[in-house]
């Protein structure tokens, strides 16, 4: 995938997006309105300055001299790009080179496949042989305060026409001084990672792995108090603009 990315380049539009969106720096296809590329800062209102800059000197030059003089004019200027690209990236340049000399493997998998993906394989067993009911999710939300602990089963709340449902669910256990997690989906997405909690109460997840339909993709999300009851929680999937955000309520010890 990185490798279809850097032959593209940023000359490609992908359906939809705006061209600056598109960061000519790293390939980035950041959301609209974004100032700083996500992944790599790169200024994309100057970017576009300098772009309908270019274009307005192309359309002022005569039809029978434009391309000659154009480009004629801006090589010394792209052959400079070119090196201060490749001097800023040469860490992401040789990851490349090693990617395509080596079997290849979609990020993410890891939680999945391979010795790692044991423990996450014992919490997805557990939370699939009680799963959060939709009685358990009202019962979850009625409370007064979140449990001191954040050890766990969780139903996650999503905004829906006319106010929110039952999203999903996740099972959190305590490892070593963080946490792992695995949650699932209604729409069939499945999602695993540690976290830690940080000085602010704030948990988060540097790297996630998440596997839809066969297909797997690594990201970072983050939980944190919502104020009242339940934690706000987000994640966001590496090249991709999608952010997933919904509510999760801690369902409380099952007494019978």
């Amino acid at each position: 995938m990185a490798e279809e990315r850097l032959k593209k380049g940023t000359r490609q539009q992908e359906p939809g997006v705006e061209m600056d969106a598109v960061c000519e720096r790293c390939g980035t296809v950041n959301p609209e309105e974004t100032l700083l590329c996500k992944n790599c800062g790169n200024n994309l209102r100057d970017q576009r300055a300098r772009r309908m800059a270019t274009a307005e000197i192309y359309e002022n030059l005569e039809p029978t001299q434009s391309k000659f003089r154009l480009l004629t004019g801006l090589l010394p200027f792209l052959g400079l790009l070119m090196i201060v690209w490749t001097a800023m990236n040469v860490e992401r340049i040789e990851n490349w080179l090693i990617s395509t000399q080596s079997p290849e493997q979609e990020f993410g998998e890891e939680y999945f496949v391979g010795g790692q993906s044991a423990p996450y394989d014992a919490l997805l067993a557990e939370m699939e042989k009680h799963p959060v009911t939709r009685d358990q999710a009202k019962l979850a939300m009625s409370q007064t305060a979140n449990p001191a602990e954040l050890e766990g089963r969780y139903a996650i709340m999503q905004k829906a026409f006319g106010g929110i449902e039952l999203g999903g669910q996740a099972l959190v256990a305590k490892q070593d001084n963080g946490y792992i997690f695995v949650a699932n989906l209604d729409n069939g997405m499945e999602i695993r990672g540690t976290a830690d909690v940080d000085s602010g109460g704030k948990l988060q997840a540097e790297r996630i792995g998440a596997r839809f339909e066969g297909k797997y993709a690594s990201g970072a999300g983050a939980a944190q108090p919502t104020g009242g009851v339940g934690y706000s929680i987000y994640g966001i999937l590496d090249l991709s603009n999608a952010v997933f955000e919904a509510t999760a309520y801690a369902v409380p010890p099952d007494k019978s």
